[in-house]
């Protein structure tokens, strides 16, 4: 009997090759069905959670808020939290999705997986290991507390600042500062955490850029850590003339 090659052959030749045998064969399928299940079993659940907690606040703040208010929000005030793009991106779902939580949830997981991705791509960046970045992301896609976001929708901050905060620690360590200098600017226009990237790069030009502590080498770290410091330092100075960087609707 002739045997037709369908596209899953094609596939299991790639990972096992073209002389594996029937069993491997199958055993590459039920592994790939198990992932599939395993996924299916981690992710389906938050699709169809419901709105929770904050929610109902932001979605009803977000439906009475005009364009004007989402313009206003970009300037700092004393009895509210910063967060503009967090609230813009909130404005723009809340009439996209309306009280249906599950575009909420899809956009929460797609964040999730280009995480994962970037993760894995920035490990392979700093070790040179596509293990490494394997079992990196593959840790990070599991863990329940990054997948906290995928429940809750008044996580919205954390589901933009993550890959914001990723992809400008990668475009830094790939050397296009300015994109990351860019990218650091909108993320703390989304949360404070915002600020984090500025220790980030700063441990990173410490650890893999000058271990030696040569002043030529910690004077070219500091030439390029100014930039982001600058930032910091006017986000910070704005937010305590207006009151405290930590001020919170109520």
């Amino acid at each position: 009997m002739t045997h037709r090659w369908t596209w899953m052959d094609q596939i299991a030749d790639q990972l096992v090759g073209s002389g594996a045998s029937l069993r491997r064969r199958v055993a590459l399928l039920l592994l790939a069905a198990a992932g599939v299940g395993l996924a299916l079993l981690v992710f389906v659940p938050p699709l169809v959670a419901k709105f929770t907690s904050d929610t109902f606040y932001l979605y009803e703040r977000a439906m009475d808020q005009s364009p004007h208010d989402i313009l206003a929000l970009f300037v700092p005030v004393t009895d509210n939290w910063y967060r503009p793009l967090t609230d813009l991106a909130m404005w723009l779902e809340a009439r996209a999705f309306g009280q249906d939580p599950i575009g909420y949830h899809v956009v929460a997981l797609a964040s999730h997986l280009l995480c994962t991705a970037l993760i894995f791509a920035l490990t392979v960046r700093l070790t040179g290991s596509r293990k490494a970045a394997l079992l990196a992301g593959l840790i990070f896609l599991a863990d329940p507390h990054a997948q906290q976001p995928l429940w809750d929708i008044s996580d919205l901050h954390v589901v933009i600042q993550t890959p914001l905060f990723l992809t400008a620690l990668l475009a830094y360590v790939a050397g296009k500062r300015k994109v990351a200098l860019l990218l650091a600017v909108l993320g703390i226009g989304v949360d404070e955490s915002g600020l984090v990237i500025v220790a980030i790069v700063g441990l990173y030009e410490l650890i893999m850029v000058c271990p030696a502590l040569k002043w030529s080498s910690l004077r070219v770290s500091f030439l390029r850590l100014a930039p982001f410091a600058a930032v910091a330092l006017v986000y910070l100075g704005a937010r305590i003339l207006t009151g405290s960087i930590y001020t919170e609707a109520g």
